[in-house]
């Protein structure tokens, strides 16, 4: 529970920002270390009550349908560790096996869920250095494009600066996956509308979360809806 965050505890990242956001004991308050944000706690207590027990490394990121956040929680309860990422509508998660999460989602009734990613690689750094840090991230992706296959890469942007721009993410991280299969002796190629693969990167403040799709699990699994 909130009484129980010491003061100046992290509890997760501002959505504004991407600083940390800490308890101030004083105040009552949770506070953005960077923009200096005051935070209700009765709106946040429900991320503050998983103290202790915070996804680090999660497996899936989902996102509710417009205000659905809590029905969402709701309706996974039981099919493994859930909890919100501090970004609306945004839930992170830890499951036993994604294949087989995934086959729960098909086959049950989850109306308050809009999309799934799978996440295989979590990054966390600062603007400062993000790009680096996915380009590293992102190159070991080129030994699951086969020859002949195209790709592109989508990069959603949270809780990093307005001068952050998703398109040139976009490029930059494409041309790296391209050269890298150029060397390995292959002909990339881009198709941004209907690829074969997608490295899919997904960005919440600090943290990176890293998946790759092909076109095999998007035809399989409704909610993983990139093209």
């Amino acid at each position: 529970m909130i009484e129980e965050l010491e003061d100046g505890e992290h509890v997760y990242d501002c959505p504004d920002c991407g600083s940390e956001i800490v308890y101030n004991r004083e105040k009552g308050m949770l506070q953005c270390s960077g923009c200096g944000v005051l935070k209700v706690v009765g709106v946040l207590e429900k991320v503050a009550t998983y103290k202790g027990e915070r996804i680090e490394k999660p497996d899936v990121l989902m996102t509710a349908k417009r205000n659905e956040e809590e029905y969402l929680l709701e309706d996974l309860s039981g099919l493994g560790q859930f909890e919100s990422s501090g970004f609306r509508d945004v839930i992170i998660g830890k499951v036993e096996n994604k294949e087989s999460f995934l086959d729960e989602l098909n086959s049950g009734i989850f109306p308050s869920l809009s999309r799934v990613v799978p996440v295989d690689r979590t990054v966390r750094c600062s603007e400062e250095n993000f790009e680096e840090r996915l380009a590293d991230a992102v190159r070991p992706y080129a030994e699951r494009i086969e020859n002949g296959d195209s790709f592109k890469v989508s990069f959603t942007r949270r809780g990093l600066s307005d001068k952050v721009s998703s398109r040139e993410v976009e490029r930059k991280l494409g041309s790296v996956v391209w050269r890298e299969l150029e060397k390995q002796g292959r002909e990339p190629e881009v198709d941004l509308e209907d690829p074969d693969k997608i490295v899919v990167i997904e960005s919440l403040g600090k943290l990176f979360l890293v998946g790759f799709l092909s076109r095999e699990t998007l035809e399989k699994y409704y909610a993983i809806d990139f093209l």
